[in-house]
C-alpha cells in the first residue's frame, strides 16, 4: 500500500491592518470633486422631488378617470331634452320601436331610424345599452 503525498501548504496574502478613524467618518477622496450639498440645495432637491411626484399622481388620476369614464361618455353627450330608453335583457329593436314609435309611423321605418340615430351596425343591441329615441 502506498501512502498519499502530503498536500502542499498554501500561503494566503495577509490583509492590511484595519484603521479606526476618529469620529467614525471615512476620508473623502481628494479627486472626487463633489462638494457636499448645502441646506438650500438639499431643500430645492426635496421640493423638486415632491413636485415631480405630485404631477405624476395627477397624471395617474386623470388617466384612471378618463379610462373609467369611457363607458358613460355616450350618455353624457345626449342632450337633456332627448328621450332615451335602456334596453332590458331580451328586448329587441322591433319591440322598442313598436312601443315608442309616434302614431302613424311604420314600425320598420322606426327601427331603421333607431339604428341610424344610435350608430348601430345591425339589428342586435346588447342589454343595458342606452338608446336615443328619434323624434319621428
Amino acid at each position: 500500500m502506498s501512502a498519499l503525498p502530503a498536500a502542499p501548504s498554501i500561503q494566503l496574502p495577509s490583509r492590511p491592518a484595519l484603521r479606526v478613524l476618529p469620529g467614525g467618518t471615512r476620508p473623502r477622496p481628494a479627486s472626487s470633486g463633489i462638494a457636499p450639498a448645502t441646506s438650500a440645495q438639499a431643500w430645492r432637491r426635496r421640493v423638486g422631488a415632491v413636485l415631480v411626484l405630485a404631477s405624476m399622481l395627477v397624471l395617474l388620476v386623470v388617466g384612471v378617470m378618463s379610462v373609467a369614464g369611457t363607458g358613460a361618455a355616450s350618455v353624457d353627450t345626449v342632450p337633456a331634452s332627448t328621450a332615451t330608453v335602456v334596453v332590458e335583457p331580451g328586448q329587441t329593436l322591433w319591440g322598442i320601436a313598436s312601443a315608442h314609435a309616434p302614431s302613424g309611423t311604420p314600425t320598420d321605418a322606426y327601427v331603421a331610424a333607431l339604428i341610424e340615430a344610435n350608430g348601430l351596425t345591425g339589428p342586435t343591441v346588447p342589454a343595458w345599452q342606452v338608446l336615443v329615441l328619434p323624434a319621428g
